[in-house]
């Protein structure tokens, strides 16, 4: 594992480590909108869920993994759409604690770039707002293609739209001292050079009736 990997998921675990009083703090809004755990982009994080669900309830799947899947939000949320087999990965071992205890998810505590899956292991691979923060997202994206059987769908809202120059200006502000700094900046052209023409990439923010996403 390298430095950088292993810095944030100590960041991590000791995020989603049970404090004294049995509490933690929770990235997903799972005690609502206004509680004192309550992160300050929590609506935004449930509006992006929404358009995660309502994009994989089209997709046929009876299996699924979430890479990168926290405390087990959306992965709970997804195994209410199939009774087949739903898993998660993320580097944090507490992560995956929590996973189980809060939603009944069992989860694997491994490095994205590496997972602990054989080729084509699952229908769907999801990834929601995890490669911007990754070491070598390279990696860890051809390794959820390898693991795919059918679908992959990423999502990132730290998206170059306008370009290059975008994405320079917001590496050269990069604050490289933070475990979990947003590190890799994404055009959507890229998504088309790493997957061909079956890449459809969509915008969180509209509507997803036009296109499916794979």
């Amino acid at each position: 594992m390298d430095p950088l990997t292993e810095q944030a998921r100590n960041w991590l675990d000791r995020r989603y480590a049970r404090r004294d009083d049995g509490s933690y703090h929770p990235h997903q809004p799972i005690d609502g909108l206004a509680t004192a755990a309550s992160e300050p982009n929590a609506l935004l994080r449930m509006a992006r869920t929404y358009q995660v669900l309502s994009l994989v309830k089209r997709l046929g799947f009876s299996s699924a993994v979430d890479v990168g899947g926290g405390e087990g939000y959306l992965a709970g949320l997804v195994r209410r759409m199939t009774a087949g087999r739903i898993r998660q990965v993320d580097i944090s071992v507490e992560a995956c604690h929590r996973a189980r205890e809060l939603f009944g998810i069992h989860g694997y505590a491994a490095d994205a770039a590496r997972l602990p899956f054989s080729d084509e292991s699952y229908d769907l691979v999801l990834s929601s707002e995890v490669i911007e923060h990754l070491a070598r997202p390279l990696v860890a994206i051809a390794e959820m293609v390898r693991v795919a059987r059918r679908y992959v769908v990423i999502t990132t809202e730290v998206a170059c739209l306008t370009g290059e120059l975008e994405r320079r200006i917001r590496l050269a502000a990069l604050a490289v001292t933070y475990p979990h700094a947003e590190r890799n900046w994404f055009t959507p052209g890229d998504f088309h050079l790493l997957f061909d023409a079956s890449a459809h990439v969509l915008s969180q923010r509209r509507g997803i009736d036009r296109r499916t996403a794979e």
